[in-house]
């Protein structure tokens, strides 16, 4: 259990009430709060998140120093960045250069700033609507990852895809790209699309750097971890056999509002028991 929990942290915002009734968003004003929230729960990690709506206030983007202030006097550490801009904006889908290159220069300044908390990993998310849908669409996604990598080789920082693509289809895109790439995986969207794990460590395992942790069943919404259709037991069992050495990050479904920690706590014992 210790070395679960040595492993264990949310995705930015779980510890605290929704904004504006969103399940995931960037918590402008009291992002602080919620260090402090984790330490309490004695989680050591931290995913960031950068939405669209945040770009022009995110501190993540404008006011990094800040956020390793925090990061250092909490002992929460940022080991990953989720651009959940992404998916809104998708390079890959855009007929325009102006806005593929504005893009491009807004990932570049995340990645240049990851070196100065120490994160790992940029999760590039590539699902709904910005799925890869055509092969020109994949060529182009290729071209965009290709100009971003010397900034994430530059600075140590791995991009990690999150994808709804068949589990053949993602490693035939991983083939085309270097070790530099690799897989965050998402267990309530695998289970939604209804690819097996047992698939996806077969297909790419050697590549998966992180791991969302959520439950869902097919074609299904989110719902509180051990009420849907994934199967952690599993789950756990594929990473020890991989040597998976990654994070295991709560994105896990909202229950009662303002009883955040009440149900952090209780989504840790949970996946303790499914761990041991």
């Amino acid at each position: 259990m210790t070395s679960l929990v040595s492993r264990l942290g949310i995705i930015q915002g779980r510890a605290l009430p929704p904004l504006d009734n969103f399940i995931q968003a960037y918590p402008l004003d009291n992002w602080r709060d919620e260090f402090y929230i984790l330490k309490r729960l004695n989680l050591k990690k931290i995913e960031w998140i950068i939405t669209t709506e945040s770009l022009g206030q995110n501190d993540f983007i404008h006011n990094i120093e800040a956020v390793k202030k925090i990061s250092k006097e909490s002992f929460v550490e940022i080991n990953s960045v989720t651009l959940d801009y992404y998916m809104n904006t998708p390079a890959h889908k855009s007929t325009s250069s102006k806005i593929f290159n504005n893009i491009l220069e807004i990932t570049k300044k995340i990645i240049n700033n990851c070196t100065k908390v120490s994160c790992k990993y940029a999760v590039i998310p590539i699902l709904e609507i910005s799925s890869i849908d055509h092969p020109s669409e994949e060529d182009k996604f290729v071209e965009f990852l290709q100009e971003l990598l010397p900034t994430a080789i530059k600075n140590n920082v791995k991009i990690l895809l999150e994808t709804d693509s068949p589990p053949i289809k993602t490693r035939s895109l991983l083939n085309k790209l270097p070790d530099q790439v690799a897989i965050n995986l998402d267990t309530g969207n695998s289970c939604f699309m209804g690819y097996s794990l047992d698939d996806e460590f077969r297909h790419y395992g050697d590549r998966i750097l992180n791991i969302h942790i959520k439950d869902r069943t097919r074609n299904g919404p989110s719902v509180p971890i051990s009420k849907g259709s994934v199967d952690f037991q599993k789950l756990f069992s594929l990473c020890r056999s991989n040597a998976y050495q990654g994070n295991f990050i709560l994105q896990a479904a909202r229950e009662v509002s303002h009883k955040e920690e009440e149900t952090l706590k209780n989504y840790v014992n949970i996946l303790g028991a499914f761990y041991e």
